[in-house]
């Protein structure tokens, strides 16, 4: 097992819209996952979405317990030791509706050239940042902002820095968490650590991975379904355009299928992964054939909606979702996609498996993309 020169630990935590998902990440050139787990609402739970958060800062705390339980097995170091001493950093990538995701565009205009340097550059940025929580009086912290184009005087300018105008607009993509789920978040993982929690909206943490995966793929959509939605994001010109969001996601189907059989979602799982291999008699895969069509069809509407709203078709599309979902909604994409059915990347271990080394853990693909984004922001790779 592979060790960075002081053995630094990470915990990464990734809370979906329906479960939450953790790891013990070891960086270096490359990330190692030594432990993960994923505990994932049962359809009965989220079926009370006014329970849903609750739920999930209850299987957080349980999750924390395991991760540490188990991790200090697969390190041979004492339990207490890890949670007090060995871990650096925590990480919380937080897909919707925990956070929200926005695009803005922020100006400001002189009759005099002003010099754009850092210090005047933070002072627009947070007086944009004080009029927006005073207009709006929002229940969100912002957890990152990230400019993705400046123009000076009207100009697109890569090197804005130490440069004077007489107008600036910054576009920036910003990221905020529920403040009162956040702060729930940081109590749990309080109890057990002293590190700081740092947030990061999962949209931006996939995006920065991908874009360093394929540099030469410049204008792209990601498409990430959790459990209970399915986030959009499109980029053009690696710049984040637009992002989106709609409340059908994995446990759309499977719930279906649970409510269909009157089976545990365990089952309805079975049952999907026979019908896909085509190992049922005819009555049971027409029965099931019929839910997966309508689930099929209410899906592609709604992801076509999207594409619509944002005006948008791009060459390549990023699938991240469920390995066990993969091929329903792939096949769903090729079908909306119609003359781009090569399009879709799945990304799984054979785009990503390069990237991070994992060896006690089933392959997860938002820890995996998480884990990867993580030792970016230490380490670069």
């Amino acid at each position: 097992m592979s060790r960075t020169s002081n053995g630094e630990i990470s915990l990464l935590i990734d809370i979906g819209s329906q479960s939450v998902g953790g790891a013990l990440i070891i960086s270096g050139e490359k990330p190692e996952i030594i432990f993960s787990k994923r505990i994932r609402l049962p359809w009965s739970q989220v079926k009370n979405e006014e329970r849903v958060g609750d739920m999930i800062i209850e299987n957080l705390s349980e999750l924390v317990q395991i991760i540490f339980k188990e991790g200090s097995i697969v390190l041979h170091i004492n339990q207490h030791k890890l949670e007090s001493k060995k871990i650096k950093r925590v990480l919380c990538t937080v897909s919707s509706p925990w956070c929200i995701s926005e695009t803005n565009v922020i100006s400001k205009e002189n009759e005099k050239s002003f010099e754009i340097n850092s210090k005047s550059l933070d002072a627009i940025l947070d007086q944009h940042e004080q009029e927006k929580i005073k207009q709006e009086n929002t229940e969100y912290r912002l957890i990152e902002k990230k400019i993705t184009k400046v123009k000076l005087n009207g100009y697109p300018t890569e090197n804005f820095l130490n440069k004077e105008a007489n107008k600036i607009e910054i576009s920036t993509f910003d990221g905020r968490i529920r403040e009162d789920f956040a702060r729930k978040v940081e109590n749990v993982l309080e109890h057990f650590l002293n590190s700081e929690v740092i947030f990061h909206t999962y949209t931006l943490a996939s995006l920065t991975v991908l874009q360093d995966v394929f540099p030469n793929i410049s204008d792209q959509m990601t498409i990430e379904i959790t459990g209970g939605r399915t986030d959009v994001t499109v980029i053009e010109d690696n710049l984040i355009k637009q992002t989106t969001s709609f409340t059908r996601g994995t446990n759309s189907l499977l719930g279906r299928i649970s409510d269909e059989y009157d089976v545990t979602p365990d089952i309805a799982m079975s049952f999907l992964k026979i019908y896909y291999e085509k190992r049922t008699e005819e009555n049971f895969r027409n029965r099931i054939k019929k839910v997966v069509e309508e689930e099929k069809n209410a899906w592609i509407r709604d992801l076509q909606k999207a594409s619509r709203e944002m005006n948008s078709a791009p060459a390549k599309i990023f699938l991240t979702l469920d390995p066990r979902f993969q091929p329903f909604f792939e096949e769903y994409l090729k079908i909306s996609l119609q003359d781009k059915r090569d399009s879709v990347v799945f990304t799984g271990t054979k785009a990503l498996g390069q990237f991070c080394n994992t060896k006690n853990s089933e392959f997860d693909p938002f820890l995996f993309l998480g884990a990867i984004f993580l030792n970016k922001l230490y380490k670069a790779y």
